[in-house]
């Protein structure tokens, strides 16, 4: 089990120390194009930055900055959740998952249960509680181990993922010039070591990486969809 935060600012550190520029507390508010409407840069509520390649890693709100440059994603965006229970003596030492009845489950350092199970039916950028989606969770979760009915439950989250239409990522130019995307990593935190890798190859290169020449936004066209059973079940 990894830390998230611990993960991303270790990102964050070692790109600081091969000199990538991190400003925090900047809202991109819309795109600078050239005269043939190709992007060339992001303009910011401190000031305007140019670029000849502009990269969208933006997670739940690629579809909001991507309408900032008039481009519309095959994207649905829903809120996953996850909960936490009081601390209990060490009882799982791995992640228990259940997709057939929507429910994963793992023993954090600390001793609380960390609960989820899959996105709520519905579009929505909520970070609240769908109750719906909580009680197939918990009931999943006390189908599997009848004993934990007596926990209580200390905090619950949630945050928006994108699905693209097939349920698989979106690694690839766009329509329009300069302007590439990486999207629709559901449960990306575990992929994206290899998503960052293949995404970095495509904006040095404008050349697809091989293990990514499939997920690109062309596949869109035609429906040439990637169905693979893994993803589309969480459709």
């Amino acid at each position: 089990m990894a830390r998230h935060d611990a993960v991303a600012w270790s990102y964050a550190r070692a790109a600081d120390a091969r000199g990538v520029e991190i400003h925090q507390q900047t809202e991109v508010t819309g795109f600078l194009r050239g005269p043939d409407g190709s992007v060339t840069g992001v303009s910011t509520n401190r000031g305007a930055i140019r670029a000849r390649k502009v990269a969208l890693a933006t997670a739940g709100n690629t579809s909001h900055v991507a309408a900032l440059a008039g481009l519309k994603l095959p994207l649905v965006t829903r809120n996953l959740q996850a909960f936490v229970s009081e601390p209990i003596k060490p009882v799982i030492d791995v992640i228990a998952n259940f997709p057939d009845i929507g429910l994963y489950v793992m023993q954090s350092d600390k001793g609380e249960l960390v609960i989820g199970g899959g996105a709520d039916p519905l579009p929505s950028y909520r970070q609240g509680c769908h109750f719906q989606t909580f009680e197939d969770t918990v009931a999943a979760l006390l189908e599997i181990f009848p004993r934990f009915k007596s926990l209580k439950l200390l905090r619950q989250w949630g945050g928006a993922v994108e699905f693209a239409y097939d349920a698989s990522p979106i690694i690839s130019p766009t329509p329009l010039g300069g302007l590439y995307v990486s999207t629709g990593w559901y449960g990306g935190f575990k992929a994206i070591p290899v998503g960052g890798l293949t995404y970095a190859h495509l904006l040095a290169t404008d050349v697809p990486h091989p293990l990514a020449e499939a997920f690109l936004l062309e596949r869109f066209h035609g429906l040439r969809l990637l169905l693979e059973a893994g993803t589309v079940a969480q459709r």
